[in-house]
């Protein structure tokens, strides 16, 4: 899914029902992709009436980005297993 979208005052970015769905749906989504072409790993998450996903400033920064700007996002789920590291 390509997005072209504004960040948040913390640099989140709202996902739809159907942008939801289309990324195979529920709230905690894995999630892949690029934000201005920087790679990021995260899950989506519900905070409230928001459900969607949010940068680190430190990808923030590499994407040259920050809250207000606007950004291209390339978005796929995540198949990747994933462990917890101790």
């Amino acid at each position: 899914m390509r997005l072209r979208v504004r960040l948040g005052p913390q640099g989140q970015v709202p996902l739809t029902y159907e942008q939801r769905a289309e990324l195979g749906g529920g709230v905690r989504i894995p999630l892949f992709g690029t934000i201005n072409g920087t790679a990021f790993r995260t899950t989506s998450f519900r905070m409230g009436d928001f459900t969607g996903i949010a940068f680190r400033k430190q990808v923030q920064r590499a994407a040259g980005a920050g809250p207000g700007d606007e950004v291209d996002l390339e978005i796929l789920r995540d198949t990747t297993p994933r462990r917890a590291e101790r």
